[in-house]
């Protein structure tokens, strides 16, 4: 299909399921669009959409996915979104949106996924994201955010995936984030983070990739981080830390990746993590370039 939509899909009032994606549409959403009150899924993602998001998509209160990802989308998103309290996924990934994203966003409780990556938005992450009590994914990465991270998002005790990466956050990783006890992707990689990593990380035991590279974190690495016993990436480089390496982490015997690279430690690497667990498929990897004693480290 190509060419732009019809206005005169506003008719179809009754329609639960529309799917448009992957063709070459191109042109504005009619405001139109607003009249289908029963719509529940509105998936337009992969075609050549262009212009803002009309304020009008606030009328499809029944809506439970809205998938818009890799099109031409400008502008800000309308605070309308706020009421669609019956959606459960969000993906507008890919686009070129900006701005500022709206409080109203907070009020989305049901929602379980929200895809915003690779766009232009800016400002601060709302703090009122953390009410987002069924969220698991939360995909903000490739973006222009500033400002520190909200505490808030230590409410969101649903969280499997955080993605912030890529972005321009600044001040100190939050405490309050020890409450995410089910995340097991952390990605804040390539902010402007500074301060010391909080000892808290360690008790965020579902841990499986934590990716810290590429900030300006200080201090020592905690010894904390030997309970994240889940955990098989280890991105500690391009840093600011210094001291010796904690012996704990050499208890973590699932690590297949652990970077230090460009950071002021020092000292000697534990043995153990050179030998690891033989039973398992892949061997540690280490990258480092500052220790005193490594025979198994690459630089």
């Amino acid at each position: 299909l190509d060419g732009p939509i019809p206005h005169e899909i506003g008719n179809m009032t009754s329609l639960r399921f529309l799917y448009l994606y992957e063709n070459a549409l191109e042109g504005f959403i009619p405001s139109e669009i607003g009249g289908l009150t029963r719509l529940a899924f509105l998936s337009l993602y992969e075609n050549s959409l262009e212009g803002s998001i009309p304020s009008e998509i606030g009328n499809l209160v029944e809506l439970t996915h809205l998938a818009i990802r890799s099109n031409s989308w400008t502008g800000a998103l309308p605070a309308e979104l706020g009421n669609l309290t019956a959606i459960k996924y969000i993906s507008m990934s890919e686009n070129d949106l900006g701005g500022s994203l709206p409080t109203e966003l907070g009020q989305l409780t049901a929602l379980t996924q929200l895809w915003l990556r690779d766009n232009n938005f800016t400002e601060h992450i709302p703090s009122e994201l953390g009410q987002l009590e069924s969220l698991r994914e939360l995909s903000l990465h490739y973006n222009n955010f500033s400002g520190s991270i909200p505490s808030e998002i230590g409410k969101l005790k649903a969280l499997t995936s955080l993605r912030l990466y890529v972005n321009r956050l600044t001040g100190r990783i939050p405490t309050t984030l020890r409450e995410l006890s089910g995340v097991q992707l952390f990605n804040l990689r390539h902010n402007q983070l500074t301060g010391p990593l909080p000892s808290e990380v360690g008790e965020m035991t579902a841990l499986t990739g934590l990716y810290l590279y590429g900030n300006s974190l200080t201090g020592a690495i905690p010894s904390h981080l030997g309970r994240l016993t889940k955990l098989e990436v280890l991105r500690l480089e391009e840093n600011l830390f210094n001291r010796t390496l904690p012996t704990q982490l050499a208890e973590l015997v699932l690590l297949e990746q652990f970077r230090i690279t460009d950071t002021f430690i020092t000292g000697n690497l534990d043995p153990l993590f050179c030998t690891g667990d033989p039973s398992l498929p892949n061997p540690i990897s280490i990258f480092t370039n500052n220790l005193t004693t490594c025979s198994c480290c690459q630089s």
